[in-house]
């Protein structure tokens, strides 16, 4: 197998409770040095997470907003985007605020109570990103259920990655996802899927893992995740990132 690329998500992966973790920059370098592009899909916005994408010395493209946007690192500028309406975005917000103790809205807006003015979301929107204890995750995915059929949108989880008994769900709109706008990606930059890599560590790199030949789970990662994988590396506190590019990429 000749990779023509690597796709990674950042938080749990290159990241820890939002530090460069060791040994993510040299391993990074060293792929791109031996001509591999190796790319960030994640679910932070493109924009205001340079102050991490930056030093970790990514130099072509990324996937940003859970699959919303993809940015180019050269001319730091979004080049292709997919939003949610603003009234869609309103009231999916609105229906999530009493569950949620964090949220998200387009490039990070935050609605953290249900005193919060909905009157915040001006504009289209990226997508929204909620945290909620998963106590209540039967009735939050009532919620989502309805809305996705009535604003044709779509969700993916992150359980237990933000905090144990709190669940992450993005919402975008549908086709704005890791699976779509990867592949998208890649076909704009000629890569077959069949030769390309995924690291990451949540049930939201499923997509990502689906759309790639081969995928590499964190040791920390979801069982679901690692049930997809191809290979398991060690935990990111322990240079998983590096054993992954040293190791399964390189090897390969």
């Amino acid at each position: 197998m000749s990779i023509e690329a690597v796709f990674l998500d950042l938080d749990g992966v290159a990241l820890h409770d939002n530090q460069i973790v060791p040994g993510a920059v040299e391993a990074i370098s060293y792929i791109q040095e031996q001509g591999v592009p190796v790319m960030p899909v994640t679910g932070r916005d493109f924009k205001r997470s340079l102050w991490l994408t930056e030093p970790l010395g990514f130099k072509e493209y990324g996937v940003f907003n859970g699959g919303a946007e993809i940015a180019s690192f050269t001319s730091q500028q979004t080049i292709w985007e997919r939003r949610m309406s603003r009234d869609s975005a309103r009231e999916v917000a609105d229906l999530l605020i009493p569950y949620s103790v964090r949220m998200h809205v387009g490039k990070g807006n935050k609605l953290l109570t249900e005193s919060t003015p909905l009157a915040d979301i001006t504009g289209d929107s990226l997508g929204i990103w909620a945290e909620f204890p998963t106590a209540h995750l039967t009735e939050v995915e009532v919620i989502l259920n309805v809305m996705q059929d009535k604003h044709n949108l779509q969700y993916h989880y992150n359980h237990g990655t933000v905090e144990p008994d709190i669940t992450g769900v993005h919402v975008t709109r549908h086709r704005a996802d890791k699976f779509h706008t990867t592949r998208l990606l890649m076909r704009w930059l000629g890569i077959n899927p069949i030769n390309a890599v995924a690291v990451g560590d949540g049930d939201s790199d499923i997509p990502l893992f689906n759309a790639v030949g081969r995928g590499i789970a964190m040791e920390n990662a979801t069982e679901k995740l690692k049930a997809r994988a191809h290979h398991i590396t060690h935990d990111v506190r322990q240079r998983g990132l590096e054993q992954a590019m040293l190791e399964y990429v390189l090897q390969s």
